[in-house]
Parts: structure tokens; sequence; C-alpha cells
């Protein structure tokens, strides 16, 4: 087994992540003024995406066994603010809210939190076809299927082989043409296709067997290391976490630089921007919620990910 050696500061690394998110829980409240979002997004599917996130986060951190004191007080605090949001409200307003709404059943489910209306509401739904009233793209269709899996019987499993098949990396695009959203195509449909590291990437998954996803991932990783986006190259590290690919050499030193990086950016209060425009601001305090909070997020999962497996390649 290939190891990079794990630091001692990362236990604390995750810890600030969600002390920062816990003391920032009031800017996930979908009401909450500071949100600022423009004009044309000021809708409530837009207000609500950051508390879906945090609720996608929470969900992984529990199912990975995390307990430690600031993950417990998060998650409290997450299934308060979950608790306390109109998802029916969401529902009616927005077909595409399905992902968002099986997040928060998901969350409730867990915590035997009973919501038999919103059920009630969400099944009927469902069984409607109004969900499917809207186009996606295929790895937003992707992100359906994984979450109605999750909260509803009779879900289709080859949907998810028949998403990832229409994303760039199925299509074969070539990953040095690859745009921002073909890059969260692959990490998104990784995501789901592994449910976040649970199960092992089948071996017959597209690109697999003959390497080309590995391949692929770490040409990404490269370029991102050019690159000023640290949301997509921790996305990035998660899925070559959780697919358990066998780095080698080169590779590892790859990853390792790339995590590197993405902690360079950590500032003192434990958020995580994506940018270096960012950086300052985030270091003296001033930055805008929306310009660090999802870095932060996709940085939480990784450490907490990483605490688990170490950075070790997988057999």
């Amino acid at each position: 087994m290939n190891s990079i050696m794990v630091e001692q500061g990362e236990p604390t690394r995750l810890a600030r992540t969600l002390d920062w998110h816990l003391q920032h829980i009031e800017n996930y409240q979908p009401y909450f003024a500071a949100h600022h979002y423009r004009e044309d997004k000021d809708t409530l599917a837009w207000r609500s995406k950051p508390l879906c996130e945090l609720i996608f986060l929470v969900l992984i951190l529990h199912r990975q066994g995390l307990a430690s004191p600031e993950f417990i007080a998060l998650e409290q605090r997450t299934l308060r603010a979950a608790c306390g949001f109109e998802w029916e409200a969401l529902m009616a307003e927005d077909p595409s809210s399905s992902v968002c709404v099986a997040m928060a059943m998901d969350l409730f489910a867990l915590h035997a939190v009973p919501m038999p209306g919103l059920f009630a509401q969400f099944r009927r739904a469902r069984s409607s076809g109004y969900f499917h009233s809207v186009l996606r793209i295929p790895f937003r269709d992707m992100d359906c299927h994984y979450m109605m899996s999750k909260v509803v019987s009779g879900s289709d499993p080859a949907a998810l082989d028949a998403g990832f098949a229409m994303t760039a990396f199925g299509l074969g695009k070539n990953p040095c043409s690859y745009t921002v959203n073909d890059i969260y195509s692959l990490t998104h449909a990784l995501f789901y296709l592994t449910d976040m590291g649970a199960i092992e990437l089948d071996r017959r998954t597209l690109g697999v067997v003959d390497g080309r996803l590995q391949r692929t991932l770490m040409i990404l990783v490269t370029m991102m290391l050019r690159g000023d986006n640290n949301d997509v190259l921790g996305e990035l590290l998660i899925c070559i976490r959780i697919c358990r690919l066998p780095l080698r050499g080169v590779e590892q030193r790859f990853c390792a630089a790339a995590m590197a990086k993405i902690l360079a950016g950590m500032a003192p209060d434990g958020c995580v921007p994506s940018s270096a425009r960012s950086i300052d601001r985030a270091a003296g305090g001033t930055a805008k919620f929306l310009e660090v909070y999802h870095t932060t997020l996709v940085v939480s999962i990784l450490l907490g990910l990483r605490g688990e497996w170490g950075w070790t390649s997988c057999h």
C-alpha cells in the first residue's frame, strides 16, 4: 500500500471548518437577509441551496461515524434549521426541488423526526410525475435518482449508469477541454455511484478497468493545481478518495500538492475560499458568506473522509 503522510494538525482543521459552519448557521437559513442573491436568483429554491448542501455534509459525516463535539453540535443545529423550514412551500414553488426535499427527508428519517405531511406530499408529487416536469442535464438527473433512492422504494439502480454515460466523461470528451460544469458532472456522478464512498465503485463502471477514469481525474487535478478553483479541486480529491484509486509515485505527489494548496488558503476562523481573490478577505474575516461557504463544505467532507481512511491509496 502506498501512502501519503497525514499531518497531525488535520483533525484540528476539520474541527475548525465544522465550527465555522456552526458559527454561520444563521447564514444557512433560507430567509437570512445577508444571502444577497441577484434579483433573478432571489427565489426560495436558491435561498434554500446552502441549507440543503449543509444537510448533505451532515448526512455524509454522520454515516462516516464522526462523533466529535463540533460535529454533534453542528448536526443538532442543522436538524433544528431543517425542522423550521417550509419544505412543502419549496416543493410547490419548484419541481426541481425534489433533491433538496429528499435530503431533508433523509435527515428527518435518520433522526426519527416525524414529518407525515411532508412525506405524504412528497409521495403524491412523485407519483404524479411533478418532479419530472422539468428538464435536467444528465448529472442533475443523477442527483434526483440518487436522493430518491434514499427516501422512496422502487428507484431504478440502472438510472445512475445511464446518467453517467451521458456526462462529458461518459461521452469521451477530452478532459483538457472540460468546462467547470463538465468537471462537476464527473465528480457528482462519482459521488452517487459510490454512495460517497460507502460502496466500492463497480469495476464494470465505464472507464474503470481500462484506467481512463483514473487518468482523467489525475489530468483534472493537475489542471486545477495550475488554476484557481479550490472548490473543483476539492471535489476531485474527494472522488479519488471515495473511488479508492491506487495512487502511485507522481500521482501521490500531485494529490499531496493539491491538498496543501487547498489548506494553505484556510482562514484562521476555518473558512476556505475557492479563489485566491478571496484569500485576503477570508483571512481578515471580511469575506462574504457566498464566497466561501461551498468550498468550506467541500473541505469538511474531504477532511472527514481523510480522517477515516488517511490519505492512502487502496488495494
